[in-house]
């Protein structure tokens, strides 16, 4: 497709019809943060998400190394679909489910790194 500049944006977003989205995640750094924009609020991909009709969304709010984010996002989706427990989790339940997990590994090694894990975000 000409244009294309592998970027998305809030405006691309806002020209989807998402209704029929049940979750969206979107796993790239910064994914969740916006800029405020006088008499508007805070403009980013999570409001143009929810203006678009995705119904939940897991977006990052900094940038996290790779290997921390497929681990994390392993661990979601395996609660989001049951594969690690007997039933699956909704969004929110199943990302805070992950990110205890690795806060418990961090804690096992005698650590403490949240900008691993704590840069995930649910919105339902």
């Amino acid at each position: 497709m000409g244009g294309e500049d592998g970027w998305l944006t809030a405006e691309e977003i806002l020209g989807l019809d998402l209704s029929g989205v049940e979750l969206l995640v979107l796993s790239a750094c910064e994914t969740g943060r916006g800029e405020p924009a006088a008499g508007e609020g805070v403009l980013g991909l999570s409001r143009a998400l929810a203006l678009a009709g995705a119904r939940a969304f897991v977006l990052s709010l900094w940038r996290v190394p790779d290997a921390e984010t497929r681990d994390l996002m392993a661990a979601f989706y395996d609660d989001l679909w049951g594969t690690s427990t007997t039933e699956a989790l909704a969004p929110e339940a199943a990302l805070r489910r992950a990110q205890l997990a690795a806060l418990a590994r961090d804690r096992a090694a005698g650590k403490f790194r949240p900008s691993t894990w704590g840069a995930w975000v649910a919105y339902r």
